[in-house]
């Protein structure tokens, strides 16, 4: 389980060009944008809890996640990320969905995010519930966390292609929240079904699996992980 922020100024994608081109322009929303929030967790095999979108504002619209995927999560925060009580309500989400129980324990890696560290009734009703839990060392995420080996990179990758493609087709406009969750859905649609973009189809099907191998590798082999990557 993770989460990750987007923002509604995306990150324009590289081109191909002729050689000797030393600018190629694009176009973007804006210098400052907002960021929403994305809460995801998968297994081993690939299989997703429905996500939670965190937005900035202080009322939620359900407008905001009508293509969503069935169950998804939308709510509010006063800056958009993730707080404890948040946290907790989709652990709630998490554990009727996986079924988790003293007789059936789910293992759930987090980051060392105050969120989960620092909370003490989420640790209470994962021990009530089967949910246990693995903090990460600091500073090691990027390489330990499997949604972030293999995940949240091609998710936005997606989603800064939509957003291009938005922009080309409506010249003078930009993105907000009110199309930022679509931009998010659209992209994670992309990213389950990749036969969309068969070029790169060998390479996603089997990412999530192989992002979740890695990690256990580098847990279990001291000699993968070079010191100056953590």
């Amino acid at each position: 389980c993770d989460e990750s922020g987007i923002t509604t100024v995306h990150k324009p994608v590289k081109v191909i060009t002729k050689k000797g081109k030393h600018c190629i322009s694009s176009v973007t929303s804006g210098e400052r944008g907002v960021t929403t929030t994305v809460v995801c967790a998968i297994n081993v095999t690939g299989l997703f809890v429905p996500p939670m979108i965190i937005f900035k504002r202080k009322r939620m619209k359900l407008e905001l996640i009508d293509y969503a995927s069935f169950e998804t999560i939308g709510v509010c925060s006063k800056n958009g990320w993730i707080t404890t009580d948040l946290l907790i309500e989709y652990i709630k989400k998490f554990t009727n969905y996986t079924r988790a129980s003293i007789e059936n324990k789910i293992l759930s890696i987090l980051d060392r995010h105050k969120a989960h560290t620092k909370n003490i009734n989420l640790l209470d009703f994962a021990k009530e519930n089967g949910l246990v839990i693995i903090t990460l060392p600091p500073y090691t995420s990027h390489k330990l966390q499997p949604l972030d080996q293999s995940f949240f990179k091609p998710l936005k990758t997606f989603y800064n292609i939509e957003c291009g493609s938005w922009l080309r087709e409506h010249p003078g406009r930009k993105i907000t929240t009110d199309q930022l969750g679509v931009k998010i859905i659209m992209a994670r649609t992309k990213y389950e079904v990749p036969h969309s973009y068969e070029y790169i189809v060998d390479v996603v099907d089997f990412q999530i699996e192989d992002g979740q191998r890695l990690c256990v590798k580098e847990k279990l082999n001291k000699y993968i992980n070079e010191t100056n990557k953590i």
